[in-house]
């Protein structure tokens, strides 16, 4: 069994987080204050270095944007079929340098979008 080397828990979402960059990348499956989750499908791409993202839930008028990240990991999960051949993924990165700010705002988005631990 692996360690898990995340220094904060990871909670599961309500459907309805999205991950954004310039555009809506795709939902977030999990997040904690270290780092979040999120599927997306490649059809730009974001590079392998610290990047910008945002959190976007439409429903509740709330979005927070630039948020420092490091990929973790860029899975591919299946190769969407028909004539675009376009790939759903899975990415993971690790918060950097959160501002007081965003903590606080992932703290209470944890608080009232989340299902429990991941």
């Amino acid at each position: 069994m692996t360690r898990d080397r995340r220094n904060f828990q990871r909670y599961r979402l309500k459907d309805g987080v999205l991950a954004t960059s310039r555009h809506v990348l795709g939902p977030v499956l999990n997040m904690g204050l270290g780092g979040m989750c999120f599927e997306y499908f490649d059809g730009e791409p974001l590079g392998r270095g610290p990047m910008d993202l945002g959190i976007f839930i439409g429903r509740h008028r709330f979005l927070l944007t630039g948020i420092r990240g490091a990929t973790v990991y860029d899975i591919v999960l299946d190769q969407a079929g028909g004539y675009l051949s376009l790939q759903r993924k899975r990415r993971a990165i690790r918060f950097l340098d959160l501002t007081p700010g965003q903590q606080q705002a992932i703290s209470e988005l944890l608080s009232a979008h989340s299902m429990g631990p991941a």
